[in-house]
């Protein structure tokens, strides 16, 4: 019975320190910037490690691709995040032009008058400019500076064949729905008006018609009024020249090794900050480091958990693609390692780290783990004003949280245990019986 009377008495002495613990922890819901900064580290470590492995999780990480083309001369290529890996047949037939079309006068210097009366308009794809009038003599370089200055579907130059000049009105853009057709109403009263091919049109009575490409992806026939098209999602080429080229797109390995590699060296970082926190000679209050201690060692028990996943398939863990631990702690890579992986099959490394349809994979459970512990509710938040750097005080209420939920429960085994102890020693003052 002495004993445990003494663990009575022990446990509730313990009972009160615990009271007093507890009723402290809620006085103090921050930890001072000038004692020690750990906590505002790990939250930007563990914010940073939680957007790049999103980042890795996310399509547009793994559809990247780099393209060729077979014969530059006749197409060139280039993708977005949105191409996938294949190979398409590309003939050209027909490139896009501008309709050009030339004055039929010629005047002997730009200055020369070339009207002082009339109007001139330009229709294109059924819409008319803003007629240009004209009341005063007008130079050749005055009139293509008036129609320029409009900003319109057309664009006016002057042509010099070494012998006279001539205007010469361009379409801006090619295709033949930007084709125009010129309103002449000009006249001159001291010369040589200003003159078109009669019957001009967007089809006749042009230096060059307008055209549009046309052309055939994998048989399919295609036409388009630029010679800029999408041959597939996320790829677009250029036709330069009537042909054949076959365009071959594989995976942009290059972007996606360079990915592995950051998420090597931020998993790194986060485990040393981890570390540090953890050690004897961190200077945020015993009580936080031991709340944050237990707090974050939850997250990275589920985060190596997940990096240690096998899968049924080939390649079916990181250590397939070369990443494994090294024999001071954290990660390393097999650069050559993970090149065989990519270069054997992109899409099964994409399958084993991204999983179908998102989810599924190492990366995307990963993702899913973080999600719990950044954010507002995560376990060490910094707050606006602390993120702003003009705050002198770092919020770990959800790490005061943990340590008060801990505290709460043994007090509440320790009252149980007195309570036990109180009515045995009321049971053992009871008279035997005889």
């Amino acid at each position: 019975m002495t004993s445990i009377s003494l663990l009575g008495a022990s446990l509730l002495n313990q009972t009160s320190f615990m009271d007093r613990a507890s009723a402290g922890s809620r006085s103090r819901p921050s930890v001072r910037v000038g004692v020690r900064s750990d906590l505002s580290a790990i939250d930007s470590r563990v914010a940073a490690f939680e957007s790049l492995v999103r980042d890795l999780a996310d399509p547009a990480a793994w559809a990247a691709a780099r393209a060729k083309s077979s014969l530059a001369s006749v197409a060139t290529v280039a993708t977005t995040g949105l191409a996938s890996p294949g190979e398409y047949s590309i003939e050209v037939s027909a490139l896009a032009r501008r309709q050009i079309t030339t004055s039929t006068t010629a005047y002997s210097n730009t200055t020369e008058t070339v009207a002082d009366g009339g109007s001139i308009s330009f229709t294109v794809d059924g819409e008319t400019t803003v007629s240009i009038d004209v009341s005063t003599s007008t130079s050749l370089a005055d009139l293509r500076d008036r129609i320029n200055a409009q900003n319109s579907g057309v664009v006016a130059s002057i042509a010099n064949d070494a012998i006279a000049n001539k205007l010469v009105i361009s379409s801006r853009e090619t295709g033949l729905g930007h084709g125009f057709t010129i309103n002449d109403a000009l006249t001159n009263s001291v010369g040589t008006v200003l003159a078109f091919e009669a019957g001009q049109g967007s089809l006749s009575g042009n230096t060059q018609n307008a055209r549009n490409a046309a052309f055939t992806v994998d048989g399919r026939v295609e036409n388009s009024d630029s010679n800029k098209v999408t041959a597939a999602e996320g790829v677009t080429m250029t036709l330069v020249g009537l042909g054949r080229t076959t365009l071959a797109l594989s995976a942009d390995t290059a972007e996606i090794r360079k990915s592995l590699e950051s998420f090597v060296s931020e998993f790194n970082a986060l485990e040393k900050t981890l570390s540090e926190l953890a050690s004897a000679e961190t200077a945020v209050e015993s009580g936080i480091r031991v709340a944050a201690g237990s707090a974050l060692r939850t997250m990275t028990t589920g985060v190596r958990r997940a990096l240690s996943d096998r899968r049924e398939q080939s390649p079916g863990s990181l250590g397939d693609l070369g990443i494994g631990t090294r024999g001071s702690g954290g990660l390393k890579l097999d650069v050559d390692k993970l090149d065989a992986a990519l270069a054997t099959s992109a899409s099964d490394v994409e399958t084993l780290l991204r999983g179908r349809a998102g989810r599924g994979g190492i990366f995307s459970v990963l993702q899913d783990h973080l999600a719990r512990h950044v954010g507002s509710s995560g376990l060490v938040t910094s707050s606006d004003r602390a993120r702003s750097g003009r705050l002198p005080n770092i919020s770990v209420a959800p790490l005061d949280t943990a340590r008060q939920d801990k505290i709460h429960a043994i007090n509440g085994i320790d009252r149980s245990i007195a309570a036990l102890e109180k009515s045995y020693l009321l049971l053992a003052g009871l008279p035997n019986a005889s």
